[in-house]
């Protein structure tokens, strides 16, 4: 080999090289569907860095610059999930998911401090005072609406009253039915003898009437309402 061709093949190999090792510096880049759980020097939990700032989940990318995520919430149970290249990511109670700007679903490294953070799936512009079971209705709802990475519905003190005084009215009245006021001037769910939150908000995903108006993207505001007579009595209403 002569030695204007053994310089242009270290030239090549060298070529190769770089832009190999180019590649593997780009794990967490979302722009290039990266999967969030390949291995990284920089991050030996695998995981993007992430925090809440103004109640709006945000993610560190390879750049070091803060992305707003599509949709974001904490879980309330454990599980898995498949993320954007097929593979199956285990998560705990308490983890944080977000769909990134590829579309695809990540979860946030747990030593990241937390900036400024409220109840993404809660949130409460105006302070209103809830009630646990309340609460826990409205986190239902909107998880199912940030899972499909729709906006969190926020809480409206005159639906709240609203769904109050329906759910107090059908109990004392023993009557479950839309026709029982008041009425919303935009949608409603109700439902009767649900034991708990989680199970009220599931038995409405269950039903195509009161999951459209849970995942309808007319409504940005929500109020919810619960009272005891022969059984729970529940009230949903959307604006």
């Amino acid at each position: 080999m002569n030695s204007l061709s053994l310089l242009s093949f270290i030239g090549f190999t060298l070529w190769i090289s770089l832009t190999s090792f180019g590649e593997t510096h780009d794990f967490f880049s979302p722009s290039k569907n990266r999967p969030a759980q390949k291995k990284s020097s920089t991050a030996e939990t695998n995981y993007f860095k992430g925090r809440w700032a103004d109640g709006k989940f945000e993610y560190l990318d390879s750049q070091n610059d803060w992305i707003k995520a599509k949709a974001a919430y904490r879980t309330s149970d454990s599980g898995t999930f498949l993320d954007i290249n097929g593979k199956t990511v285990e998560y705990e109670t308490g983890d944080v998911l977000f769909k990134g700007t590829d579309d695809g679903w990540y979860k946030a490294r747990k030593e990241t401090p937390v900036v400024s953070e409220e109840e993404p799936a809660v949130p409460n512009p105006q302070g209103t005072q809830l009630s646990e079971t309340e609460k826990l209705v409205i986190k239902y709802t909107n998880e199912e609406r940030m899972k499909r990475g729709l906006p969190a519905l926020k809480v409206a003190p005159n639906l709240l009253n609203l769904s109050r005084q329906k759910s107090a009215n059908m109990a004392r009245s023993q009557n479950l039915s839309h026709g029982v006021s008041p009425r919303p001037a935009g949608g409603e769910n109700i439902a009767w003898n649900q034991a708990n939150a989680r199970e009220v908000v599931r038995s409405w995903m269950n039903s195509d009437g009161h999951r459209a108006n849970i995942l309808s993207r007319r409504y940005s505001t929500i109020g919810v309402g619960m009272a005891v007579g022969n059984g729970p009595y529940w009230t949903q209403m959307f604006q």
